[in-house]
C-alpha cells in the first residue's frame, strides 16, 4: 500500500515554519510518492486567532481587546504569506498539493492536528530551533491520532532522492515497533539497502536474535534486509542510533513511539532535548 494521503502541518505562531523545513518538507513528499500521479499532500496552514479577554478592568487599563485584534490582523497575513509561500514551493517541485488554511485558538494546533491526522496515511511535522509548538504538535499527534508520525529536520537541507534510499528499521520486537515496520513498508519496499538494529543491553525487551523474524517476514514482501546488533555499553539509546544512522549513512529512522521510555525523551524531547532540537535525519514513528 501506497502513501495515498498526506498531512503536512504548517505552523505559523509564534514564527512561521521556515523556508528551509518547507522545502524539506517538499523533498520529503516527494519520497512518500505525491507526484503529479501519484498521492496527494495536504498542506494545513494554521491561522491563530487570539480570544479576546473578559477582564474588563484589564481592557480598560491596558487596551488589550485592542492589542488582540493587531495581533489577529497579524495572525492573518502571516498565514496568508506562509501559505503562498508553500504553494510556490509545491508547484516547483511538481507535487499534488491541497493547501488549505485552518483558524486555531492560541496553542490549539496540537488538537487540531491530531483530529485530522486521523483521517490520513501518514503525517509530516518538521522539528527545529525557530519554533517551540510543532514538538508539543508532533507528540500530541504521535500518541493521540493513531497515524503514523514522520518527524524531519527543519533546516538540515535533504538530499535530492526519488525515494529513501537507506533505512534503518530499530528492532526490539514491541507492539510499536511492530506497528512502526508495517507503516514504513510501501518506504522499505523502494530503497535499495534496509537494516534491522538492535540495541541490546540498553532495556530487557531487546534481545540477540530478534531480528531474524523481521526478514522472514520482509522478505515475503521482496524486501531484502540485514540485521545488525549493536551493544549500547552504558551510552543513552538517542546517541546509539545517531551514531549507527552516521556510520551507515541512512537517510531514513523507522522505530515504535513509546509512551513511557528514555526513546520517547529522546525523540519527543527530554533527556537528550539538544539533538531534537536539530536532528540530522528524518525519523518515522508509530505508537
Amino acid at each position: 500500500m501506497a502513501y495515498k494521503d498526506i498531512l503536512l502541518p504548517l505552523f505559523t505562531y509564534p514564527t512561521p515554519i521556515p523556508e528551509s523545513a518547507m522545502r524539506n518538507a517538499a523533498a520529503i513528499a516527494m519520497r512518500l510518492g505525491c507526484g503529479s500521479d501519484g498521492g496527494e499532500l495536504a498542506a494545513m496552514v494554521f491561522r491563530v486567532q487570539i480570544q479576546p479577554t473578559r477582564n474588563r478592568l484589564a481592557n480598560f487599563l491596558a487596551q488589550t481587546d485592542d492589542l488582540i485584534r493587531e495581533e489577529n490582523r497579524r495572525c492573518v497575513a502571516v498565514a496568508e504569506k506562509t501559505a503562498a509561500a508553500w504553494s510556490e514551493i509545491a508547484a516547483g517541485c511538481g507535487l499534488r498539493n491541497r493547501t488549505f488554511i485552518r483558524d486555531v485558538d492560541m496553542f490549539g494546533e496540537a488538537e487540531a492536528l491530531s483530529s485530522a491526522a486521523r483521517t490520513s496515511d501518514i503525517c509530516m511535522v518538521s522539528i527545529g530551533p525557530e519554533q517551540e509548538i510543532d514538538k508539543a504538535a508532533a507528540e500530541s499527534m504521535l500518541f493521540s491520532s493513531g497515524r503514523p508520525l514522520l518527524i524531519f529536520p527543519e533546516a538540515n537541507p535533504l538530499r535530492d532522492s526519488g525515494t529513501f534510499e537507506r533505512i534503518v528499521v530499530a528492532w526490539d520486537a514491541s507492539r510499536s515497533c511492530g506497528a512502526s515496520l508495517g507503516d514504513a513498508l510501501p518506504l522499505l519496499i523502494g530503497a535499495s539497502d534496509v537494516r534491522i538494529l538492535t540495541v541490546v543491553g540498553e532495556k530487557a525487551s531487546a534481545r540477540s536474535g530478534q531480528g531474524a523474524e523481521v526478514i522472514r517476514h520482509l522478505a515475503l514482501h521482496g524486501v531484502q534486509a540485514t540485521v545488525d546488533e549493536v551493544d549500547a555499553a552504558g551510552r543513552p539509546i538517542g546517541q546509539v542510533l545517531e551514531t549507527y544512522m552516521n556510520q551507515q549513512d541512512a537517510d531514513l529512522l523507522v522505530m515504535g513511539g513509546f509512551g513511557h521510555s528514555r526513546v520517547r525523551d529522546f525523540l519527543l524531547g527530554g533527556a537528550t532535548g539538544a539533538l531534537l532540537k536539530d536532528p540530522k535525519f528524518p525519523v518515522l514513528l508509530s505508537h
